[in-house]
């Protein structure tokens, strides 16, 4: 379960990551999914795959709809498209929402994340021009967790990948790295009062 995120649901933490098959030859890869009752013990589930759509992050991302009780599952044709799927469980089926709108500067490592208030956010760093100028991108998501809306564009002035968002009191969290693949870097963090910014840049950690 490569790169997992972490959802919690009633009681039960559930992993959702991404598997690479062994005869790979390419960027061939899988929606995994584990689950635990107290983040000791995991057991691999049934994770019904995202329909209808080749990804780079098939399915990694799974958030939960307290409004709607449902949950959205992120799919991203690298370099394309994202798209959004929802399931009234953590496992599935997932249903295809209609097409989102276009992001800007198309999507490459893309993650949501969910705040304490029932806000949503997709946030992703462009594939496409220069690496000094693929800068990281937030949007606010609709109520529903099924689109972006357009207006809601940030741009965080910075350059990084494997993104990671959190919220600590009334302070929000941008982690990553350099964009760099697999190569070795130091991770740094941003901060800003909003998912929208103004984002921070704060060093390493």
């Amino acid at each position: 379960c490569v790169m997992p995120h972490i959802l919690e649901h009633r009681g039960c933490w559930y992993a959702f990551g991404f598997g690479i098959p062994a005869d790979a030859t390419g960027d061939e890869r899988f929606g995994t999914c584990y689950s635990s009752p107290d983040l000791k013990v995991w057991t691999k589930r049934e994770f019904l795959p995202l329909p209808g759509v080749v990804t780079h992050t098939h399915g990694r991302d799974v958030i939960y709809n307290a409004k709607h009780k449902q949950f959205t599952a992120l799919g991203e044709a690298y370099g394309t498209s994202v798209a959004f799927y929802t399931s009234p469980t953590p496992l599935g089926p997932y249903h295809k929402e209609p097409d989102a709108h276009p992001v800007f500067g198309l999507p490459g490592d893309s993650v949501l994340f969910a705040d304490d208030d029932g806000t949503a956010y997709l946030i992703y760093n462009s594939f496409a021009g220069p690496v000094p100028q693929r800068f990281t991108y937030i949007y606010q998501l609709n109520d529903e967790y099924t689109d972006i809306i357009p207006s809601s564009l940030t741009n965080t002035s910075h350059v990084m990948e494997g993104l990671w968002m959190f919220k600590r009191d009334k302070t929000y969290y941008l982690m990553g790295s350099p964009l760099v693949s697999y190569d070795v870097a130091d991770d740094f963090y941003l901060t800003a009062p909003s998912p929208l910014g103004p984002w921070d840049y704060r060093g390493l950690f």
